[in-house]
């Protein structure tokens, strides 16, 4: 969708991407259920599953956010969308300023993300563990 100019932003109540940590604007995600050769030669519409519907979200620095709902409204959906690891099928995700389409190695850098389930590694110590992450993270034990 096309933004109107900072002024009709400002009059909207629309924070303006430069002040905001992230930036959601109409996201959309769409989720193709299709799944053998055989459901793409029935002559059915097509089987999808929307998992999160124009969603637009702006979070300033030092703003807390809990997201809270039922299972299958989208919360894991639009979490993956935020870390890259699904893309949106419309809209936009910008953290710190940056596309996270074009941009998301330089995100990464930049934030950290706790999973719902540990991830840990059967064969390796807390001391190597430790290693592991920063390295993955690019940081000095």
């Amino acid at each position: 969708p096309l933004l109107a100019d900072s002024s009709v932003q400002a009059e909207r109540g629309i924070p303006s991407s430069d002040d905001l940590v992230v930036d959601i604007r109409g996201v959309r995600k769409v989720f193709d259920l299709r799944n053998h050769v055989t459901d793409y030669l029935r002559f059915s519409a097509p089987a999808t599953k929307t998992a999160v519907d124009g969603m637009s979200l702006h979070i300033r620095e030092g703003e807390i956010l809990g997201l809270l709902g039922p299972n299958g409204c989208g919360k894991t959906t639009l979490v993956n969308m935020l870390i890259g690891a699904t893309p949106a099928t419309a809209g936009s995700i910008r953290i710190f300023g940056k596309d996270v389409r074009t941009s998301i190695a330089d995100i990464r850098r930049r934030i950290g993300f706790v999973p719902q389930f540990d991830v840990l590694f059967d064969d390796l110590t807390v001391d190597e563990h430790i290693l592991f992450f920063t390295r993955v993270k690019g940081v000095d034990p």
